[in-house]
């Protein structure tokens, strides 16, 4: 009963830190980025108008398309469509609106969004790592605390965004799969099938992997009588998910695709890929440097040697989500060439960065029940380490998640964001020139980049975060 009791208060703890953290952090104005601004009018559409044509909202974005004399957002609809719906309980109840209420309303659904989705990653780490690992329950609990506030998934927190939703739910697959694993239930099955369909109503791409990872982990870690009808039941209930997407989608707009794909000319987006570009120098720099995965949150690494080292006793399940996983970032690598656009990191790998997660978590839990107190010392020095330097640039990354951005071959030559390619030193510059503007690093920042360069960073920065503040400023001092 004790031990019961502490593990609530682990839980409700780590959530208390959450919730302050992100509601610390989350932006109450959007960028003059697109993805945002497409977003945000279907919510204020829905909520507040009843209607899907994004003309009269408070929100002005290029990602949209012209389609029987209305102009709509070309996102897949399900994410911003569900939080429209949601909004209209504070947009009637309490006369909030976008139009009266605006910075509070923008920091309303960002706040929610960002909070539900970290909020469900920690607690099922927390339970996953207790429940498939052996170890100190402070130490699971602080690694479970970790990944929220870590890189990627904390500077997307604080937006709207598809990615951290995504993510969760591609958590949620895998501790449904590994729950199934243990009791091979319809029940069970299901729950996997429909996180895996949650996670293709976020992302199209990577929901194809993970659903099909979920029905061959269902379909392996089921006894054999049952395999048939538990990967039926898995299968079903991401179709459901599938069917249910399609026809919002033709109901919103009269296609069963999203706009982006059936546009009035035949979409808005096309497959630029890296081949066209140097897969390898685009690798190097998506994993490991300007935009990496492993360079914005290196805890990750200590998945790789855990991966290898528990090869023997991994089953289905992890397998099927590190498969998937692994699919995913094998289709972003080869099937883009724009780094994810004016982001952050690289955004398209947010989705998996959860599994990998824990299975770092259980190397490091590993190496604490195996090793001598000095190893198990040296083990937690560089993973306090490693977890530290992805909250720096989590935090970081926060100031502006979708941030002016190297954009590949979408940078003409000579452009300046050839100069600032790392995200993390461009909102790192605008972060020290708006808080220390003379300091000796903002100043040495602005050497190395050079003046010009600087200039017109600095300028097209706050220019799309609406800074109209620091703009006079920048003329000032730089031009």
């Amino acid at each position: 009963m004790r031990g019961k009791r502490f593990i609530r208060l682990l839980r409700w703890s780590g959530a208390s830190l959450i919730l302050a953290a992100i509601a610390l952090l989350t932006r109450g104005e959007i960028g003059m980025a697109g993805n945002e601004a497409s977003r945000f009018a279907v919510v204020q559409a829905v909520g507040e108008q009843g209607v899907f044509s994004i003309e009269k909202t408070n929100f002005r974005t290029v990602d949209k398309v012209f389609r029987d004399g209305h102009f709509y957002s070309d996102k897949p609809p399900a994410l911003a469509w569900s939080l429209g719906m949601l909004w209209k309980i504070p947009h009637r109840l309490f006369g909030f609106s976008f139009e009266e209420d605006y910075r509070w309303s923008v920091w309303m659904v960002n706040f929610f969004l960002g909070s539900t989705a970290s909020l469900l990653i920690y607690l099922w780490l927390f339970n996953a790592l207790r429940r498939e690992t052996r170890g100190p329950l402070l130490l699971q609990w602080l690694l479970a605390l970790a990944a929220p506030l870590n890189g990627w998934l904390l500077a997307y927190s604080t937006v709207l965004n598809n990615h951290t939703p995504a993510a969760a739910a591609a958590l949620g697959m895998t501790v449904a799969l590994m729950k199934f694993r243990r009791r091979p239930t319809a029940a069970a099955a299901a729950l996997a099938g429909t996180a895996a369909g949650i996670v293709g109503a976020m992302e199209l791409p990577p929901g194809a992997f993970f659903g099909a990872a979920a029905v061959a982990g269902v379909w392996f870690a089921a006894p054999r009588e049952l395999r048939l009808r538990r990967a039926a039941v898995c299968a079903a209930a991401g179709l459901c998910i599938v069917a249910g997407l399609t026809l919002l989608n033709f109901y919103a707009y009269g296609t069963p695709v999203p706009l982006y794909l059936a546009g009035k000319n035949g979409g808005t987006y096309a497959f630029p890929t890296s081949i066209e570009w140097e897969v390898v120098p685009y690798a190097v720099d998506t994993l490991m440097w300007t935009r990496g995965l492993f360079s914005y949150q290196p805890f990750l690494l200590l998945a790789l040697p855990g991966i290898w080292l528990m090869r023997r006793s991994l089953r289905a399940p992890e397998w099927a989500a590190l498969a998937a996983s692994a699919a995913t970032g094998v289709f972003y690598l080869l099937a883009t060439n724009e780094y994810g656009g004016a982001a952050y990191g690289f955004r398209y790998f947010i989705v998996f960065i959860p599994v990998l997660w824990f299975f770092a978590s259980r190397l490091l839990l590993a190496l604490w029940r195996r090793g001598s107190r000095s190893g198990r010392r040296a083990a937690v020095f560089c993973s306090v380490f490693l977890i530290l330097w992805g909250t720096v640039t989590g935090i970081v990354g926060s100031y502006a998640p979708f941030c002016v951005a190297f954009e590949g071959p979408r940078s003409p030559r000579r452009h300046f964001t050839r100069a600032i390619q790392s995200t993390f030193c461009g909102n790192l510059l605008c972060i020290a020139y708006d808080f220390a503007p003379y300091s000796p690093v903002t100043r040495a920042m602005i050497r190395h980049y050079g003046r010009e360069n600087s200039y017109r960073y600095l300028h097209h920065s706050f220019f799309s975060l609406k800074r109209l503040d620091l703009l006079q400023r920048i003329n000032d001092d730089l031009k």
